[in-house]
């Protein structure tokens, strides 16, 4: 086969594909590959979820395994900005390895303050399904029906944390400033 009848069958097979995607956006099916799961495990071996906060917004904290850390952060730096908040953890370990995940909840266990879940997504089904960048950690803002709003890579501080509190305040109410 010569280069030309190559190319040709190539860019077929491209315009082909792009009418077919077009016509599933219309229909409104999801051409996603991934699906983020109905629900992950946390260090205490309990499944939850985006579910849980069910006709709730919620800002969720997704990171890698090495920056793990950021979580408590993200949460002790956000919290006292609103009255009341809804929040999810996510730790993004890529290991089906049934040693490694023991290990690692033992770790939460010990670190992690009781009440407080993390959970574990073991197939980067978070990551790959919003195009997150977990060298930071990542904030993702979804409203009262899952749709996420808004998306944020960074440490909590300086304009990173101003945007996320921005962002968040159209769903969550601010805590009144003191009085002077």
């Amino acid at each position: 086969m010569n280069m030309a009848k190559i190319n040709r069958a190539r860019n077929s097979v491209f315009a082909c594909l792009q009418r077919v995607l077009f016509v599933l956006a219309l229909s409104g099916v999801s051409t996603a590959v991934f699906a983020v799961p109905a629900e992950l495990m946390d260090q205490d071996g309990k499944k939850g979820g985006l579910q849980d906060f069910s006709g709730k917004p919620v800002v969720v904290f997704v990171t890698s395994l090495t920056e793990m850390a950021e979580l408590g952060k993200w949460e002790e730096a956000i919290r006292p900005k609103f009255s009341s908040i809804n929040t999810m953890d996510i730790g993004d370990v890529n290991t089906s390895s049934k040693f490694i995940l023991n290990e690692l909840n033992k770790e939460l266990k010990k670190h992690v303050p009781s009440g407080v879940r993390i959970y574990v997504d073991t197939q980067n089904i978070w990551a790959k399904e919003y195009s997150l960048d977990l060298f930071s950690p990542c904030v993702l803002i979804f409203n009262a029906d899952h749709k996420m709003v808004a998306k944020f890579t960074g440490n909590p501080k300086g304009d990173v944390l101003n945007d996320v509190v921005a962002a968040a305040a159209k769903y969550f109410p601010l805590k009144a400033a003191p009085a002077k």
